[in-house]
């Protein structure tokens, strides 16, 4: 399972990429209302999710690798279970979206009002999802978490 906790920090930068690019198409789905537009929001929202899954589970496998690190410290986990927290949250919030989102437009019940709800909701989760990256990056760049620093 080692080689899935190495993946994490390889595919965990696809999910939020696509996360973040879900929430532009969505606010811009204000101003430009196509279907167009609708499908690949969704199709990028799918893929977000999906790779978040993936950067679950692979960063499940470096939390497994970590724990028989001996050089792991107290606030190390802190901010490991924290980092955990919000990466989970994130994921599923995202999901729950993709599902609500599915459901209005197979029933072609996406007016312009739910237009506008999504936009606040994937705002707050963009700001759940932007905390799960700032605790990410600082267990890297400050605490060299997932590096050699550690060995």
């Amino acid at each position: 399972m080692e080689f899935l906790a190495k993946l994490h920090p390889l595919v965990i930068h696809f999910p939020i990429a696509l996360l973040f690019f879900y929430i532009l198409l969505e606010v811009s789905n204000i101003f430009i209302n196509k279907d167009y537009l609708r499908n690949v929001s969704l199709f990028v929202l799918l893929l977000g999710v999906i790779g978040g899954v993936v950067a679950v589970l692979t960063g499940n496998q470096s939390l497994q690798m970590l724990e028989q690190n001996s050089n792991i410290t107290r606030l190390h986990i802190r901010y490991i279970n924290n980092h955990e927290y919000f990466a989970t949250i994130t994921l599923w919030y995202f999901f729950v979206i993709l599902i609500v989102k599915i459901y209005l437009l197979k029933k072609k019940n996406y007016k312009q009002i739910f237009r506008y709800l999504f936009v606040i909701f994937v705002i707050g989760g963009g700001i759940i999802l932007y905390q799960a990256s700032k605790l990410g990056g600082k267990l890297v760049y400050s605490f060299g978490i997932g590096t050699d620093l550690l060995k």
